[in-house]
């Protein structure tokens, strides 16, 4: 637990440094960050920002604002903030997001290419990947067949007429699908 809550702090600190002018450019009295509130634990998360940012900035104070980046209006005095990429064309196009180069993020090399493709709109690069939404297929040992599968039409050949309930619930949706 203690490694996540680690990493979820380095990611935040680092996108914090490289979207506020990095290190020791950075000269704010306050910086005001919307973290994505569908963060699973997010109140342990938040707790994690602050201590990470005041061990890194202690001269600037960090003020945690609440915005729901899917349907509230953006704040006008958001220095940073956590958006989901599906709004990544809006927002680039609406000019809430300064561009990256790959010179502003810090250890470029260790992020995912497919990952930092995702980040880009029109070929530049608005955002640090944080966090990664993805769906997993846990088998038993002795699900033999199941150990092979690597997409859709895999599973579905797998199953055959046996079928799956997938529970697809999250902090911001609730649903169920079967295959």
């Amino acid at each position: 637990m203690n490694r996540i809550k680690r990493l979820m702090s380095l990611l935040l600190a680092a996108a914090c440094l490289f979207l506020c002018g990095c290190g020791s450019a950075f000269a704010q009295e306050t910086l005001t960050l919307a973290l994505y509130q569908g963060f699973p634990n997010y109140e342990e998360f938040e707790k994690t920002v602050r201590k990470s940012w005041q061990e890194i900035h202690p001269e600037t104070e960090l003020e945690i604002v609440d915005w729901n980046c899917y349907g509230e209006n953006m704040p006008e005095d958001l220095d940073v903030f956590v958006i989901d990429a599906t709004n990544l064309d809006l927002f680039a196009e609406k000019g809430f997001l300064l561009p990256l180069s790959e010179e502003d993020i810090r250890e470029y090399d260790d992020l995912i290419p497919s990952f930092l493709d995702g980040c880009r709109v029109n070929g530049t690069i608005y955002v640090v990947p944080q966090i990664l939404c993805t769906d997993l297929l846990y088998t038993r040992e002795d699900d033999a067949e199941l150990h092979d599968v690597r997409d859709l039409a895999t599973l579905r050949t797998a199953l055959g007429d046996s079928g799956l309930l997938m529970d697809k619930g999250s902090a911001t949706i609730a649903v169920c699908m079967y295959m």
